[in-house]
């Protein structure tokens, strides 16, 4: 069984709860294949043995490995929280996720298997500050989830099959669509998603030291407005952050030497 957050399908007035149910991947395979079937949205299925890989971006990574067994960093043989870091995504033609924010501060990467999504990234228009999205006040006073605010301007990217979503660090606020291939922002980026067509995803998370201060408002949004702004929660994911100010205590404190003391396996 599996939670399905989403059957999109069923009418809703005020209260999207009602459309939560819990299914199997046939019901959604049952649907994709009815030319009626039901709108169904699934999202976060863990992928636990998923590869973790070291890439330029991803500090968690590198900080998992140079801190085992350094106090505050859980058990000696504590396993990298691969379930909450790597998942897969299955959507009925139709499905749409509604603006929100990544959860917990994380970026992402999503790689579309099959089918389409429509990608909708938001940004501050050129006259506001970069950090907009980092106030407090943001999403409260009556935000509407499926109108952005006038402030706000968007970029559409359509995923299929061979291109990448990468949420990923940039040293600037804005987002960029690279050669048709590549959309790269910054976490605590709102976006919205639509299924064009019946699609499956897989994709993982990171964090990333260059862009810890979105990760922060990231944080703090989920926390002060939980699922009204974020669709899911990895809580197991606060082992990597406090491992990664210990990577920073580490070199940046007590001066070790990263290439004597830890050098790449």
């Amino acid at each position: 069984m599996l939670g399905i957050p989403a059957d999109q399908s069923i009418p809703i007035d005020e209260d999207h709860s009602v459309q939560l149910c819990t299914g199997t991947l046939d019901h959604v395979l049952a649907s994709a294949r009815d030319e009626g079937g039901a709108i169904l949205n699934a999202l976060s299925f863990p992928l636990p043995l998923s590869a973790i890989n070291q890439t330029a971006y991803s500090s968690d990574v590198e900080a998992w490995r140079v801190t085992e067994g350094m106090p505050y960093c859980g058990d000696e043989d504590a396993p990298y929280p691969t379930a909450d870091m790597r998942w897969g995504l299955a959507a009925t033609a139709g499905a749409r996720s509604w603006i929100h924010i990544d959860c917990d501060g994380l970026s992402t990467v999503v790689d579309p298997l099959c089918g389409g999504r429509l990608w909708l990234l938001y940004s501050p228009h050129d006259e506001y500050e970069d950090n907009i999205f980092g106030d407090i006040d943001q999403f409260f006073h009556e935000f509407d989830v499926t109108n952005p605010p006038h402030y706000w301007r968007v970029e559409a990217v359509y995923l299929q099959a061979g291109t990448r979503l990468c949420v990923v660090v940039v040293y600037t606020p804005r987002v960029h669509f690279l050669n048709g291939i590549n959309s790269i922002m910054k976490p605590n980026t709102p976006h919205a998603v639509f299924t064009t067509d019946h699609s499956i995803a897989v994709g993982g998370h990171f964090f990333s030291f260059a862009n810890m201060q979105d990760t922060v408002f990231g944080i703090v949004h989920a926390f002060t407005i939980d699922t009204f702004v974020t669709n899911t929660e990895h809580p197991k994911t606060r082992l990597l952050l406090f491992r990664m100010l210990q990577y920073l205590y580490r070199f940046y404190v007590e001066g070790a030497d990263h290439i004597s003391e830890f050098p790449q396996p």
